[in-house]
């Protein structure tokens, strides 16, 4: 009986963030979402370097200069590629799509940062980046974000949350 109860108040504590969530104003949503796509592009640069090495990676020196990139390009990529305007409970293919391109460009320009701009106009050598990283990358960046949006619309379209003001 008390794992029925447990259970209820589990959903209860979801529900309840999920309609505080569903009162927020777009921007403060929009917000919410590129701060996890942030957090999905560093987890999805870490766990690509990672998978490539085959062991848990540290980073150090220039490294980080890696990650600062990503925090300063991504947003902008996302924002230029519309990434903020599609609404999370009528997600398409076209959305997929969007998704895959917006990854696709966010890599191609973070490659291009780290290899040509870095080296080329500032000395700061980025010592250890296989060429499998940014392949890796496209990977599990786009399966992260895909699964959030996803994860949100199925949440968004249950029948919990549907008509909800």
């Amino acid at each position: 009986m008390s794992k029925m109860k447990s259970i209820k108040s589990e959903v209860s504590l979801i529900n309840n963030i999920v309609n505080k969530l569903l009162r927020l104003s777009r921007i403060e949503k929009i917000l919410i979402v590129g701060l996890l796509d942030l957090f999905l592009v560093l987890f999805s640069i870490w766990l690509s370097i990672s998978i490539r090495l085959g062991e848990f990676f540290l980073p150090s020196d220039n490294d980080y200069f890696t990650f600062l990139i990503a925090l300063f390009l991504a947003p902008i990529v996302f924002w230029q590629c519309d990434f903020y305007k599609v609404v999370f409970r009528f997600l398409s293919q076209r959305h997929i799509v969007q998704i895959l391109k917006a990854a696709g460009i966010f890599i191609v320009g973070w490659v291009f940062i780290i290899k040509i701009i870095f080296p080329n106009y500032f000395n700061i050598e980025i010592i250890f980046f296989p060429r499998s990283v940014p392949f890796i990358l496209f990977i599990t960046l786009n399966l992260f974000l895909i699964l959030l949006r996803f994860s949100a619309n199925n949440i968004l379209n249950s029948s919990n949350f549907k008509n909800r003001k």
